[in-house]
């Protein structure tokens, strides 16, 4: 269950929300390059990058922090921009 807001709560985030100057941006645009048959997929998050190589969003995000570009999965080569 979530927390139980009030009318004036609500007033508040609604005026907060409307207020906000930019839009938050949840996602980047993922280039995956399959090393074997070289063709290039732009995927617009991780997590659909993640899904379209069949590996899991932890991979991805942890080779992004080593800044290591190179992924192998299951004998296939994958390239990420």
């Amino acid at each position: 269950m979530g927390k139980i807001y009030s009318n004036k709560s609500w007033a508040l985030i609604k005026a907060a929300a409307l207020n906000r100057k930019s839009v938050p941006i949840s996602s980047i645009d993922i280039e995956v390059i399959d090393l074997y048959i070289n063709i290039t997929t732009v995927y617009k998050s991780i997590h659909k990058a993640a899904i379209g190589i069949n590996s899991d969003i932890k991979t991805i995000l942890r080779r992004e922090k080593d800044k290591k570009k190179l992924l192998k999965i299951k004998s296939i080569n994958f390239l990420f921009y």
